[in-house]
């Protein structure tokens, strides 16, 4: 049981990437105890997962956990378009991917005592794929007030992105743009952003200038830090 004195909790799914990062802030500035949960897999990129590591050192994390699917996550189905060698907007599937990393964030929830679970699906991603769009949150939430747990039946499930204007997102880009610069949404694995998967050309889009895409090679200092966990 949380004591009266204790603030609300947030487990928040972080790949270490633009739309993620960007939730942490937002959630933390609300007042929020987030606790950040990273999915490794076979799939994702090394760079990303470093950078992932790196933010977390400085965003203000009341927790920071890794997960592996150890074996689970090899990609999307053999008769897939992608699998089938075919490159396109479905890129980067992993088949059951935000069922299992939803369930994943609910069960960190209950062992941390957090009130909410959230990730930073954009309303783009639900326009893509059917496990981003409102529907599926909405079987999730039934799902998780179904499952006869109290602890998951109460929690409730956030889609940031989703709650607040573009405008605010832009303002939030600029003012924290040197931090989103060491932010990583690339989908391939190399030592710098390919620039020509679907995440690189709608991170140009989305931020443009506001920021760089450098991996994690803009980094965190220690002022910036200090800043973040202040907040």
């Amino acid at each position: 049981m949380r004591s009266a004195a204790a603030r609300a909790g947030c487990v928040l799914l972080f790949s270490g990437g633009l739309d993620s990062t960007l939730c942490a802030l937002h959630l933390a500035g609300e007042g929020l105890e987030v606790h950040g949960l990273s999915i490794l897999h076979e799939r994702r990129p090394a760079e990303e997962v470093r950078a992932a590591r790196t933010l977390a050192r400085g965003l203000p994390f009341a927790s920071y956990h890794e997960v592996h699917l150890r074996g689970l996550a090899f990609g999307p189905p053999v008769d897939h378009p992608v699998a089938r060698g075919r490159r396109a907007s479905l890129e980067g599937v992993i088949a059951h991917r935000n069922l299992v990393f939803w369930s994943l964030a609910a069960n960190r929830a209950r062992a941390v005592g957090a009130d909410a679970i959230a990730a930073g699906h954009t309303p783009d991603d639900a326009r893509s794929y059917t496990d981003s769009a409102r529907g599926f949150f909405r079987v999730l939430q039934r799902t998780l007030r179904d499952s006869g747990i109290r602890e998951l039946g109460s929690l409730t499930v956030r889609l940031p992105l989703h709650e607040r204007p573009a405008a605010h997102w832009r303002r939030m880009m600029h003012r924290h743009g040197p931090l989103l610069a060491a932010t990583w949404s690339c989908w391939r694995d190399g030592r710098a952003p390919c620039g020509d998967c679907f995440a690189c050309r709608q991170r140009e889009r989305v931020a443009g200038r506001a920021i760089a895409h450098n991996g994690t090679k803009g980094g965190i200092d220690g002022a910036q830090r200090q800043r973040l966990r202040a907040r």
